[in-house]
Order: structure tokens, then sequence, then C-alpha cells
């Protein structure tokens, strides 16, 4: 549904009629391990649709903690001199640096992304080409 949505694709609800239980599902174990797949598999679907988003969000959040960071230690060493701070100093820099590396990545998985999109126009066009009786030059 989620992938039909991001394709606006139009959608159409079935009514089925459920029979009764006769045995336990071997699809699903429990109720919630059915919500951790459910939950994977969303994950995933926003990384592939919307890889921009998701990529740029993580790789914010990382920068942002880094940057916190680095006030705290600014302010410590104009306050105190900085004197037994530098894990601060320190952990500012790693989180920074995976923030943009992650920002990094997020602009190569939008890349993709769109790589991915005009794969997939080429693909439904030849096959529509194909159904159509006629071969590709």
């Amino acid at each position: 549904i989620i992938q039909a949505g991001q394709k606006n694709m139009a959608i159409v609800s079935v009514p089925v009629r459920v029979n009764e239980d006769l045995r336990p599902s071997r699809l699903v174990k429990s109720i919630s391990s059915y919500i951790k797949k459910s939950i994977i598999t969303i994950f995933r679907i926003v990384m592939v649709y919307k890889p921009f988003t998701f990529f740029m969000t993580i790789g914010a959040a990382f920068f942002f903690a880094g940057f916190l960071i680095g006030l705290r230690f600014l302010y410590f060493f104009y306050t105190t001199g900085g004197a037994g701070h530098i894990q601060s100093l320190i952990l500012m820099a790693i989180l920074m640096g995976i923030g943009f590396q992650t920002i990094l990545v997020a602009f190569l998985a939008d890349l993709l992304a769109v790589n991915r999109k005009l794969m997939e126009d080429v693909q439904y066009r030849l096959r529509k080409f194909e159904s159509d009786g006629k071969k590709p030059r």
C-alpha cells in the first residue's frame, strides 16, 4: 500500500471473507513479531522511496547533537578555562563527522532513487512497447 501510494497508483479495497481458525498461523507467530516485521518493512520502504528525507533527518540529528555538545564545550572553555572537558570536544567531532557523512549519504541515496525511478520508467515503457507487438530497434 505504501509503495502504491508513493507511485500515485490507485488503490481499490476488496472485501474478503475470512475463514475460521483451523490451525495456528505459520506466517505470524505472534502479534509482536508481526509488528516488528511491519516496522522493518516500513523503514525499508521509506529508505527506498524517500531516502533523502530519511538519511537527512538522521544526519541532521547527529550533526545537531554534536553542535550542542560543541556549544557546551565552548561554554565551559570560556567560563572555567575548559579544563577536563576535552571529552566533549572529542564527542562533538565524532557526532558532527557522523552527521556530515550521513548527510552525504542522503545526497547519494537521493541520486540512486532518481536513477531507480528512471529505470522503472524505461522498463515499463519497454514492456508496454513489446506488448503492443512492436520490436525495439
